[in-house]
């Protein structure tokens, strides 16, 4: 992260997902724009099933899958700081 950016928000292993930089700045590493189809097709897609099960194992996909229905709101909640940037994201793009 560069200097003086603010840290906006991190993964739960630590990793650093969003920062601003100055007032107009950001910086993402994650998907603010998820859908709830998207992530569907994420777990159930064949050629995306065995790209999520190559890059991060069983374990880790059984647990998103199991998780999903839990997790997707939280990608999806206006009142989550991601949740806000995605949706001023979108306000931008409409404009």
């Amino acid at each position: 992260m560069p200097e003086g950016a603010v840290a906006l928000a991190h993964h739960t292993e630590g990793f650093n997902q969003a920062f601003r930089y100055g007032q107009r700045a950001y910086g993402l590493q994650y998907h603010c724009e998820l859908t709830e189809e998207m992530l569907d097709d994420w777990l159930h897609e064949p050629a995306l099933k065995k790209e999520f099960l190559d890059v991060y194992g069983r374990e880790a996909y059984e647990r998103t899958e199991r998780d999903a229905v839990d997790l997707f709101p939280t990608y999806a909640e206006p009142t989550t700081a991601h949740g806000r940037f995605g949706g001023l994201l979108l306000t931008c793009i409409e404009q």
